[in-house]
């Protein structure tokens, strides 16, 4: 949608003529006025230029972007190589780098320390570099800025991550962050693109955050799935069979690669629910349950709620049914996988998979428990929900604890402290 601007000269004109109280104003006015007539006039000769098949910027062929590694040492790591980011690049279509001066890649140790604190996503200084950041995986180091455009200088950042080189299992894991940066890569083009395309040729004035947020977010979603997954399917084979044949063994459901780039949905379609638990976070949750050494049981269900949180059903039933294969009486699995019934609307269902349980009273009541807990939460009941949580937590056995525990979490997310 283009943004118009209405500023006549004959309005400037009369401006002038005008008295005002305060001079300051008067002068500001007719500043505003003459700097949206210069913006307008710009519009129209950009407009003409274009209509006559004139463009303000040479085209710029993939092969000639310069891709510069800007700061190095042991432990920083760029899972997408300079070699990676061009091959990439020379899928886009025609046009997308115009004007692009260069792609660097960094640590990016000041754009997190300028970061304020953020209670869902705590910044701390990992072990190798110091650098802020969070724990992806066990022994993977994430800044919480992964890339950054700056549309003056035409430059896009990639921020590198930090591991030791003796990292378990690196091959499948370096797999997954190429995928990571090199989705970021797509992200801040779509920044570039729309400066360049939009913003820079007065299409609109590019003063909405939220705008160019999303305008961004969409080109990566296409671009990811349309460019890098296959790119990466096809360079990488091995590494993107072993990833995703770890992803089964340990979470039980086959999860692709285009899944872990993000959702299949556009920007826009997704829920709300969606976006808010993304399908990377189980994988990070199920790595982390991994390397802690829980048994296949424990991670699959633990791996199934996550993607139930993220309202990914399908996926999180095959995976129960795995637990439920080698034990049909697995309480954890059959209370999520009736849990997941009742979020369909299933409840014939959810009562037929109960069953098993029912002549245990202890696993029956605690999922009554539950269920009053999370009705109280969401009405805003706090008394009540806080006396439900204590008779879970008073409850013998994991598995009342743990259920306790995920409404901590639930409560937290819905009611972040202030």
């Amino acid at each position: 949608m283009t943004q118009s601007i209405h500023t006549t000269r004959r309005e400037l004109q009369a401006t002038g003529r005008q008295n005002y109280g305060d001079e300051s104003l008067h002068r500001k006015r007719l500043e505003r006025l003459r700097a949206e007539l210069d913006a307008k006039e710009r519009v129209k000769a950009q407009t003409h230029r274009l209509r006559r098949g004139c463009s303000d910027t040479l085209p710029t062929p993939p092969a000639s972007v310069p891709i510069r590694v800007l700061d190095e040492g042991p432990s920083l790591h760029y899972p997408a190589s300079p070699e990676d980011i061009r091959r990439v690049l020379a899928l886009l279509p025609p046009g997308t780098l115009d004007g692009l001066a260069a792609v660097e890649l960094w640590l990016g140790a000041n754009a997190q320390s300028r970061l304020k604190d953020d209670w869902r996503c705590p910044l701390e200084p990992d072990p190798l570099t110091r650098r802020l950041g969070f724990t992806l995986i066990p022994g993977v180091f994430s800044g919480r800025v992964l890339g950054q455009y700056a549309p003056h200088l035409r430059r896009i950042y990639l921020m590198g991550y930090v591991y030791a080189d003796d990292l378990p299992e690196r091959p499948l894991w370096e797999l997954y962050l190429r995928l990571l940066m090199l989705s970021t890569l797509m992200h801040e083009l779509g920044h570039h693109y729309d400066w360049m395309n939009r913003r820079q040729r007065g299409r609109w004035c590019g003063g909405d955050p939220e705008k160019n947020e999303a305008y961004a977010e969409r080109r990566q979603h296409e671009w990811v799935q349309q460019y890098v997954v296959p790119y990466l399917q096809e360079a990488y084979p091995d590494e993107t069979a072993a990833l995703e044949a770890w992803i089964r063994r340990h979470g039980g459901v086959s999860i692709s690669l285009g899944m872990l780039a993000g959702s299949e949905e556009a920007p826009g379609e997704v829920s709300a629910v969606r976006a808010f638990f993304h399908i990377q976070s189980a994988l990070w949750d199920l790595a982390g349950a991994v390397y802690e050494g829980e048994a296949g049981a424990d991670t699959r269900v633990g791996f199934a709620r996550e993607l139930h949180y993220g309202q990914y059903y399908a996926e999180a039933l095959a995976s129960l049914d795995q637990v439920l294969a080698e034990a049909p009486t697995h309480p954890e699995a059959l209370t999520l996988v009736a849990d997941i019934y009742e979020h369909q609307d299933r409840f014939d269902e959810a009562l037929e998979a109960m069953e098993p349980l029912c002549g245990d009273e202890r696993y029956w009541w605690e999922w009554l428990i539950q269920r009053r807990a999370r009705a109280h939460l969401w009405l805003g009941a706090t008394t009540e929900f806080e006396a439900a949580l204590a008779e879970l937590e008073a409850m013998p056995g994991r598995t009342a604890v743990r259920a306790a525990a995920r409404l901590r979490k639930e409560q937290a997310e819905l009611h972040p402290p202030r």
